[in-house]
């Protein structure tokens, strides 16, 4: 819950940033600070349990600096979500988007259900904590979606929740952000689940090279869920399962190919907004 309350006073809208950690949401925040955006009341960051260690470090950098400008900062979950995969009693990996051979070789992707999970309903139930502490007023939802994730934006508000795509209404980038956050001394890691099948060979590489230990646990990840879900009643999966998208276990992935195809993700599949923010 929040670390710094919201007061129990009427307000016409409360403003609450879903804070991944990565590029977007850490300009929002930072532009929102800096008077170039509306005030943020709260910030919420939903951890999966299965996050790379640099956004964690970067997450309380953001929380102290939030809290000294009284902004709430709150840290909210529904669990481990790579515990959860790996458990016996999983039925569906815990809604992990994982690659399946068809049965023609073909890859196919199981339906994104995790961020709904770990991500959408822990935030959800801590806005409606917030909203009912401030006196139920509207509330608008701010994610962390650039120009180039305008797809990924949810299409429906949910009384008295309004979602805001602040970066999408003013046509920025990640890159523009990235060169905002430069410019003040900012910089914001890789956002994301240390085995989401849906990141970029890029993001893989990367984690590779720079978290050897995360990189094995990933790797030991994928290993872990290679035969089908844990118990019947799950989806029904003939082959094997994997985290990567070329369907050859991770450790043994070419990571380092061509530019042009080191930057391909499956977030487009991921329709909360909350991932890789």
């Amino acid at each position: 819950m929040a670390e710094r309350p919201i007061p129990r006073r009427s307000r016409r809208v409360l403003r609450v940033l879903v804070l991944g950690g990565g590029t977007p949401s850490t300009s929002l925040l930072l532009m929102s600070l800096a008077g170039q955006l509306p005030r943020l009341d709260a910030v919420v960051f939903p951890d999966t349990g299965f996050e790379r260690r640099a956004v964690a470090e970067h997450l309380g950098r953001l929380a102290r600096v939030a809290r000294s400008a009284g902004v709430a900062s709150c840290r909210v979950g529904a669990g481990s979500l790579r515990d959860d995969a790996l458990d016996p009693a999983s039925h569906d990996w815990a809604g992990l988007p994982l690659l399946v051979a068809d049965g023609d070789g073909r890859a196919r992707r199981l339906p994104a259900r995790c961020a709904t999970r770990y991500r959408a309903a822990p935030v959800g139930r801590t806005v409606g904590e917030l909203w009912r502490t401030a006196g139920r007023p509207q509330v608008e939802l701010w994610l962390g979606l650039a120009r180039e994730d305008a797809a990924r934006a949810p299409r429906v508000d949910a009384a008295p929740v309004r979602y805001r795509f602040p970066l999408i209404e003013r046509g920025l980038s990640r890159s523009d952000c990235q060169r905002w956050l430069g410019a003040r001394g900012w910089a914001a890691p890789s956002s994301g689940c240390v085995g989401c099948p849906l990141q970029a060979d890029l993001r893989w590489a990367e984690l590779r090279d720079t978290t050897p230990d995360q990189w094995a646990e990933a790797v030991a990840f994928d290993r872990a869920i290679r035969r089908g879900p844990p118990r019947a009643g799950g989806p029904l999966v003939r082959g094997e399962a994997f985290v990567h998208r070329s369907l050859v276990p991770l450790d043994q992935v070419a990571l380092d190919g061509p530019a042009d195809r080191a930057v391909i993700d499956g977030f487009g599949n991921e329709r909360e907004g909350m991932c890789a923010t």
